[in-house]
């Protein structure tokens, strides 16, 4: 400010933003990343909840293949879209008669993959009923000794 007049120059430096503090523009997921996804979905089977087959597989195996970088909280919800989708417009092609529907290889393995989320959520259920089954068994036990004295 000399004279009176003030400097109308602005110091870049004071005015942008760090590059670690900018948002990153999120990126929607392409054809070929889907595809990519239910490939390395029906190979780990994170839903499965094995040791070893997590999400974070997935998200390690995705990243070499596209620039994007995602979380595995990303693919997971990705997946779960991709299938929400897939259900839907099944059941919509079922619905509709006489019309031939165009069977795709993704859709052959949309479909693996509901199958393998279906079993895993029969299995989940399954265990969770013998969980049950465990924790009431003392007490039944219990019962019966007493009945049984």
């Amino acid at each position: 400010m000399a004279n009176g007049t003030v400097d109308e120059t602005l110091d870049l430096e004071e005015t942008s933003v760090a590059p670690s503090l900018q948002k990153a523009q999120r990126e929607n997921f392409n054809f070929a990343e889907d595809a990519a996804l239910v490939e390395e979905v029906l190979f780990y089977k994170p839903m499965h909840g094995e040791p070893g087959h997590t999400w974070k597989e997935v998200k390690d195996a995705m990243m070499p293949m596209f620039s994007v970088t995602r979380d595995a909280k990303a693919y997971k919800e990705r997946f779960g879209t991709l299938l929400k989708k897939f259900k839907t417009n099944d059941a919509k092609a079922k619905k509709a008669s006489g019309t031939a529907e165009q069977v795709t290889e993704l859709k052959k393995k949309l479909q693996e993959c509901l199958n393998l989320q279906r079993e895993a959520d029969t299995l989940a259920a399954t265990m969770m009923q013998d969980r049950r089954t465990m924790k009431d068994r003392p007490l039944r036990d219990k019962e019966n000794g007493e009945r049984d004295a």
